[in-house]
């Protein structure tokens, strides 16, 4: 329940931001609100490019096969870690 309010608030702000914008980078979009924002934000807007921050690039090169084929060529990855600034 969280999860969906948090995903609805976060959609509404993004595709707000999308407006503008042409290509997001989106942090932890290999699971969760990541991952739902990714798939809201890409089927929302077909102008839009994602950038899947991420640890894991097994993981979300998956998920991007698994994405509907229209949408994998406006999804990429970028390994990403920012558990730890120090």
């Amino acid at each position: 329940m969280l999860i969906n309010k948090a995903v609805v608030l976060l959609e509404i702000f993004l595709i707000s931001v999308a407006v503008a914008v042409k290509t997001l980078v989106i942090t932890g979009a290999s699971s969760g609100i990541g991952l739902a924002a990714v798939k809201q934000l890409l089927a929302a807007d077909s102008q839009l490019n994602i950038v899947l921050a991420c640890r894991d690039e097994s993981k979300t090169v998956q998920i991007i096969r698994n994405l509907p084929i229209i949408c994998q060529t406006r999804a990429d990855f970028q390994q990403v870690d920012v558990s730890d600034f120090y």
